[in-house]
């Protein structure tokens, strides 16, 4: 890893049993065994890029403000009908 939060990895995959209808054995390779070049194992490099937190805070950031604004927008619409209503009771 680099200080960026990304590098590589190799994954690395062999076959540890086979069986076949016939009962045949593999003839050109041996399970388990970690040689390369034989047809029963296999490498993926994968690419690994690590970044936490800025989603989070934009998340809880986003979440936050939504509220405040529903809030404000609730307490205006209260003080409209509320002077609606005292407009009424003088008339």
């Amino acid at each position: 890893m680099t200080e960026n939060s990304l590098g590589t990895s190799a994954n690395i995959a062999e076959i540890a049993e086979s069986t076949n209808e016939k009962g045949t054995k593999d003839s050109d390779s041996t399970p388990l065994n970690r040689k390369d070049g034989e047809d029963d194992i296999s490498t993926a490099e994968l690419l690994v890029s690590v970044k936490t937190g800025v989603i989070t805070y934009i998340s809880l950031g986003t979440v936050i403000l939504i509220f405040i604004l529903t809030f404000i927008g609730v307490i205006i619409n209260q003080k409209k009908k509320g002077g609606q209503e005292n407009e009424e009771q003088i008339n």
